[in-house]
Parts: C-alpha cells; sequence; structure tokens
C-alpha cells in the first residue's frame, strides 16, 4: 500500500509459543537448546572444494606465521551470477564483494572458512582502508572494475541520486535497455513469465546481506521508486509508536513483510546515492527435483608476491604485487525455483541460511577463476582513489564524492588525526552540493564520524562519561540533521545507554532496528538494556531476533542465557506453588546453560578476560560463573530449585557497532 499507510504499531501475527508467552514469565521460543545449539556449533564436512583450493602449502618465497600459517592481506568473498552455457566472456557477472571476515559461509560453504582459519593470518597494512571501503559499496566496485577493463564481469548499471525524480524510471529503462515500452503502468512482480530483460534491480550502494534489494519490472518503476524515495510523512510518529509498542508490549513488530522491510531500508540509510541493474541470471541447478536461479559464493585471499614482511615504500601495492588464491565456492539457492508463483526476489536473490546450498563441482570451479582472471589484484590494489578523482569522477553527484572521501578517511581510525583531516576534505567537497536531502544524508553521516572519532580518541570501550557525553552531542546532531537515520539513532541510544538512561537507550535502539532490521549492534545492546531493567521476557525475544538474523552471536547467546536463569529464579520464587510449572523451570534451566556455554566458548569471549581488559565484566562476571556453574548442575534435574543470584548494575555483553 501507499507509504503513508505503513503501520510501525500494528501486531504482527505471532507464533503460538509466543502468543503463550503473554503470560507473566512463560518461556517463548528460546532460540537454542542443548542439541540445536550442539550442531549450531559443529560446521558440516562438506564436498564441492577442489584440492588445489585447500592446498595446505604456500607458494616459495609467501610470509609464514610463527604457527605456520600464510599472512595474508585481505579474506574476500564475491557473490555472482554464471551460466556456463553462454560465450566465454559473458558467462559471469559480479553482484558484489565482500569482506570474508564479515560474511556467513552456510552448509556447503563452511570448509572456506575452516580452511582459512587453519591455513592463513591477516595483517592489516597498506591497502587496508582501500579493501574495507571497495568492498563495501557497490557503485565503487562497478567502477573500478570497468575503469580497469573488466566492464564485461560487472552488470550495466546506473547510479542516481536518492531522492524521487519523475525522469528516473525513463533514465533506468534507457540506461538498462529495459525491454518493457511503459514504465507507468500498474503492475506486479509475481507472474512465473516475466521477461528477465524487462527487470531492473535496486540496490543501496553501502549495503551487503541482499538489505535493500528489489527487483523491479519497468512497468512497476515509477511506483516503487516513489514508494522507497519518499518516506511516509508521519514516520517520525509512525517510529515513536512502533518503538514504545516493541519495549512495552513485544517485539514482534520486526516481523514484518519482506517487501516492507526493504522499504524500511531505504528510508533509514545514509548513503546518497542509489545503483539500479539488470538483472542477472545463472544457469539452472537443480535440488530434490527442482530447478533454481542460484547464486554463486566464491571466497579468495590476497597476498603480498614475493616480498616477503616488506610494505610498499608508496603506501600500496601495485596490482602486480598481489596474488590471488581462490578457497572455494558453493552455490546458494533461493526461496522459490525458477517455476513457482511468487516474486522476482523469492527465484532470484539467494536465501542461503533458509533455503540451503549446493557443493560446485571442482571443473566448474576453475572456469570461475579463468573468467575472473586477475580482476581482484586490479580492484584492491594500487592507490586508495585520490579526492581529486573521486569529484571528477563524480563530479554529478558531489554528495556521492563527498561520502566516499569520509568512509575512506573513516574505515581505518587507528590514525585518527589523519580520518580527521579526510573527514575536513569531505566536508569541503559537500559543499559543492545543492540544498536536499541527499545532501543531509551525508551531512548526518559526518555528524555521526565526529561522535566515532570522539570514542575511538578515547580508546572506544573504555571511553569514560565525560567522552560519551561529548559523543552523544555529536549523535543527537546527527539525528536532528536527517531523523530517520539508523545509524544514528542506534548511536544515540547506545550513548544513553552508557549514560544509564535505560528507557532513552530502548527508545532510540528500538526506533534503529525499525528502520534497519540488520542493525547487529542494536539486538545486542537492546539485551543489555533489558536485562538492566529486569526485563527478561524482553531480553528473551530481542535475543531471539538477533540469534535468528546472526547465528551464533555470543552476545546474544548470554544475554538469553543471563534472561532464562533470571526467569527459572522467578518461576521457582513464585509464592504459590500452583503456580509453578516445573517444566517450564526445566527448560529454563537447560536454555541458561547451553546459552551461557556458547557465550564463553566462543571466539569472541576470551578477548574480554579480566587477565586481558584489566576490569570485570560479562561474560565473566562472578555472577555469570554461578549462574552457569548452578544452571549446568541442575540439567536434567526434574522440579530443579536454581539458586537467586542477583545481577549487577553493568551486567550485559556491550558490542560496539562502529558501521562505518
Amino acid at each position: 500500500g501507499p507509504a503513508g499507510q505503513v503501520n510501525f504499531g500494528r501486531q504482527a501475527a505471532m507464533p503460538a509459543r509466543a502468543a503463550e508467552a503473554e503470560t507473566t514469565w512463560k518461556l517463548p521460543n528460546y532460540a537454542t537448546t542443548s542439541a540445536a545449539a550442539s550442531a549450531a556449533a559443529a560446521p558440516s564436512q562438506t564436498a564441492g572444494r577442489s584440492a588445489a583450493s585447500l592446498s595446505s602449502s604456500g607458494p616459495e618465497g609467501t610470509a609464514k606465521t610463527p604457527a605456520g600459517k600464510t599472512t595474508v592481506l585481505f579474506w574476500g568473498i564475491i557473490d555472482l551470477k554464471y551460466d556456463a552455457c553462454r560465450p566465454i566472456g559473458e558467462r559471469l557477472k559480479i553482484l558484489e564483494t565482500g569482506d570474508g571476515t564479515k560474511s556467513k559461509f552456510s552448509h556447503d560453504g563452511a570448509y572456506i572458512e575452516r580452511a582459512f582459519r587453519e591455513r592463513f593470518k591477516l595483517k592489516s597494512g597498506a591497502g587496508s582502508q582501500k579493501y574495507s571501503v571497495v568492498s563495501t559499496d557497490k557503485r565503487l566496485t562497478h567502477d573500478l572494475m570497468v575503469d580497469a577493463g573488466f566492464d564485461h564481469l560487472v552488470p550495466k548499471q546506473v547510479c542516481l541520486p536518492r531522492r524521487w525524480s519523475p525522469d528516473f524510471p525513463r533514465h533506468i529503462a534507457r540506461a538498462l535497455a529495459l525491454n518493457g515500452s511503459s514504465a507507468d503502468s500498474d503492475g506486479g512482480d509475481d507472474s512465473d513469465a516475466v521477461d528477465t530483460d524487462d527487470v531492473a534491480v535496486l540496490k543501496l550502494c553501502n549495503r551487503a546481506r541482499g538489505a535493500g534489494v528489489l527487483m523491479v519490472k519497468s512497468s512497476d518503476l515509477s511506483k516503487v521508486l516513489r514508494q522507497i524515495l519518499e518516506p511516509p510523512k508521519n514516520l517520525d510518529v509512525l517510529l515513536s509508536e512502533g518503538a514504545w509498542r516493541m519495549s512495552t508490549v513485544d517485539a514482534s513488530l520486526l516481523s514484518f513483510d519482506v517487501t516492507e522491510e526493504h522499504w524500511r531500508h531505504w528510508w533509514g540509510n545514509e548513503a546518497p546515492s542509489f545503483v539500479a541493474e539488470q538483472l542477472c541470471t545463472s544457469m539452472t541447478v537443480r535440488h530434490e527435483g527442482k530447478a533454481f536461479d542460484g547464486t554463486m559464493r566464491v571466497s579468495f585471499v590476497l597476498r603480498q608476491r614475493h616480498m616477503g614482511d616488506a610494505q610498499p615504500s608508496a603506501g600500496f601495492f601495485e596490482p602486480g604485487d598481489l596474488e590471488v588464491e581462490w578457497l572455494g565456492g558453493y552455490w546458494k539457492l533461493p526461496c522459490a525455483d525458477r517455476t513457482a508463483v511468487g516474486t522476482l526476489r523469492e527465484r532470484y536473490v539467494s536465501a542461503a541460511s533458509a533455503s540451503g546450498t549446493l557443493p560446485v563441482a571442482g571443473g566448474l570451479l576453475q572456469e570461475v577463476y579463468t573468467e575472473l582472471g586477475d580482476s581482484m589484484q586490479h580492484l584492491f590494489g594500487g592507490p586508495m582513489p585520490a579526492h581529486e578523482w573521486l569529484l571528477q569522477k563524480y563530479a554529478d553527484q558531489p554528495e556521492f564524492a563527498a561520502f566516499l572521501i569520509a568512509r575512506l578517511g573513516m574505515s581505518s581510525t587507528k590514525d585518527l588525526a589523519r580520518a580527521a583531516v579526510e573527514l575536513k576534505a569531505a566536508r569541503s567537497a559537500l559543499t559543492r552540493a545543492t540544498e536536499g536531502d541527499t545532501r543531509r544524508c551525508v551531512s548526518s553521516f559526518f555528524a555521526r564520524c565526529d561522535g566515532i572519532l570522539v570514542l575511538k580518541s578515547a580508546g572506544g570501550r573504555s571511553a569514560n562519561q565525560e567522552t560519551w557525553r561529548a559523543a552523544s552531542e555529536h549523535f543527537a546532531r546527527a539525528a536532528r540533521i536527517m531523523p530517520r537515520n539508523a545509524n544514528a539513532l542506534f548511536w544515540k541510544g547506545f550513548a544513553e545507554l552508557n549514560a544509564g538512561s535505560l528507557e532513552d537507550a530502548v527508545t532510540f535502539m528500538n526506533q534503529a532496528l525499525l528502520l534497519d532490521p540488520d542493525l547487529k549492534g542494536a539486538y545486542i545492546n537492546l539485551g543489555v538494556a533489558y536485562l538492566r531493567q529486569r526485563k527478561y521476557e524482553r531480553t528473551v525475544q530481542i535475543s531471539n531476533f538477533g540469534l535468528h538474523r546472526f547465528p551464533k552471536t555470543p552476545q546474544c547467546h548470554y544475554h538469553l542465557g543471563v534472561a532464562a536463569y533470571q526467569q527459572a529464579v522467578l518461576l521457582f520464587e513464585d509464592v504459590a506453588d500452583e503456580g509453578r510449572d516445573p517444566l517450564l523451570m526445566e527448560i529454563a534451566v537447560d536454555v541458561a546453560a547451553t546459552n551461557l556455554q556458547l557465550a564463553r566458548d566462543s571466539g569472541e569471549a576470551p578477548a574480554f578476560l579480566p587477565s586481558k581488559t584489566g576490569r570485570v565484566e560479562s561474560p565473566w562476571l562472578d555472577e555469570d560463573r554461578r549462574m552457569f556453574d548452578e544452571a549446568t548442575a541442575l540439567v536434567g534435574t526434574p522440579s530443579p530449585a536454581p539458586l537467586a543470584v542477583h545481577l549487577p548494575p553493568v551486567v550485559g555483553w556491550i558490542f560496539m557497532h562502529w558501521r562505518i
């Protein structure tokens, strides 16, 4: 329906267990039982890799760490469409690149992550900032590939400012050579006879994980573009009402329609531009008798060629200084097969965690590697894009040039003085832009960067209250400039959390999630706020939602475990014996033990040991140990009687989600 009719405060459909949870202290839909947790913690062995891709011996001259691991500069992924039936040079189209450390490797891709962990060690240095920004910006990736002579590997693309213009539909249709004769008629995308040459794929420049990806027929472009580029006029009211409902009733507002979720990504995003691309398809892959259009994910590492540990004098590696090693690949399946009646997104956008994966034959992987050639060396090698180059390249959209200058400067905040200089240069570049929504987006981003620099200068997690107050002023300014900036709302809420203003923290972070349901830090830090408010039901709900989107997130496991233990205690302490539910108490104790164990066994937990940080914090509080020991001892006990463990004011595993 029209944007103005989106209801942030509506009652979403709830599963039976979730509805039951409205009764005081009933335990809702715990995300992880002992069996499920064990399965999640142990990735399955899988076929599909070539012997060469997992060879344990590096090339002669490659730097080795003391543990025998090869030092590499970057671990990356490429999501692509591949059709072996097309002529050579036309078979492969890169959809996006990404950072392997922030990517998922589901099911048939699990071996890739294991191979990396076993064989390689990342070393930051020359080129790190470029790797970080290029791998997360779809427009910059496309333009650098074209400039390097690899235009045959990327889809046709057009980039436009993120504001509505009635000229956009026809401009996109012409640039992508869409077949449709009209860009203004009504229509849907649920026909199973859609001409793929008449579909544009709309994407946000700076988002991954499919967030904001919309597939639109030319006849629907006007309607959809207006929907996503003109947010509801009463959005502030809808956000306030929705955040109140999430904090006082339940968090099921996050269970909204898929299409509506992607509108929200557009409304709450900081990037001033978006891209429209041609729809690319793959060869048919078959699974359980059905034909799917899969997306292939391949992974690689970049390392120095014959240079040992020496850093280049110019401060960057030329493409010829780099070599690539491919780690393997796998197919990610979409939700629906090619012939299913459903949306285009369901048939062409991968959803590996929900729909599954398939291995890729070794011979086909070698074909893909051959097609890609040395494109990754050229994409990530060479100097960082200079300010002058960006301003000239994007002279028609100076907001985008300013946005990239700031992102490149902020991508490595170890050199805070340089980051501040780059941010100043970005502000100067922004003066070339005319006033309007896109300029406000970038100004809001700059204000958020100011706050992050304040925190970084004081050590990030160890920043004191005075520093947080100073940073909070910048985050508040970012939210004033662009009230629908999801990142600004999150950081404003985070600042309130550190100030002890829990109600305000919950409000701002819930508003951030309503605009960007893919904001990992909000799920985690809302869990902190709810624990400190002793709202265990809300803690369980938000942690479950977080684990659904980000499986194996240790902070969510920790918050779920603590909340479950406290619920078990409250059930036991129910003064009326008939009010006790032994089965629920057993479930709560089991969930507490399992999730606290998963949190402590995670790769992130050791970094927060008192011996490493010099302070005692979650998940290593004395209260955590007591809850874990008690819950573990009571697992399997009929009618368990857990001892009360009172939580300290500082309970909660804080997550610094910088997101530049």
